[in-house]
């Protein structure tokens, strides 16, 4: 099973020149933690719930006073919508992430795919026969395990 039959096509993205405060009212909208960013329909990055928290946090400032480049992770991982849903669970697994941005051979933004989308599909396929290429339990458990795991953080 390939990526594009399961991704999410519609998704809110913003800019690196918006506001922290306008990526947070896109995942309220979208009840979502992450927000792909665009530039001009490519991506730029990512920004996640936690992303904005930490950099408020560490800034003491408004929400609205921090632009999404001061806290999107702009080295990030990402699938095309070709690839199998076990090579997007490889990328999770060897990145710690639970979802991401799928990216067309010509550079755009084409959705996101999540540990969540690749779950579902397992038990969509669950009590019928298995769909060609759709991962087992086992499988899926175990890219949640290598994503929920606690990264080594040096010590300062």
């Amino acid at each position: 099973m390939q990526v594009k039959q399961i991704m999410t096509r519609k998704i809110g993205a913003c800019s690196a020149t918006d506001t922290t405060s306008f990526a947070a009212g896109i995942m309220k909208e979208r009840d979502c933690g992450f927000v792909p960013v665009s530039d001009g329909g490519r991506l730029a990055g990512v920004i996640t719930d936690r992303d904005i928290c930490m950099a408020a946090f560490e800034r003491g400032v408004a929400l609205a006073q921090l632009k999404v480049a001061s806290a999107m992770t702009s080295n990030v991982l990402t699938c095309s919508p070709e690839d199998t849903l076990e090579r997007a669970e490889e990328i999770m697994r060897a990145g710690h992430v639970r979802r991401l941005p799928v990216v067309s051979t010509d550079g755009q933004l084409a959705g996101v795919v999540s540990l969540h989308d690749i779950a579902l599909a397992v038990v969509r396929a669950e009590g019928e026969e298995l769909l060609r290429g759709t991962p087992s339990e086992a499988h899926v458990a175990r890219t949640l395990a290598a994503i929920a795991g606690h990264r080594v953080v040096a010590a300062p």
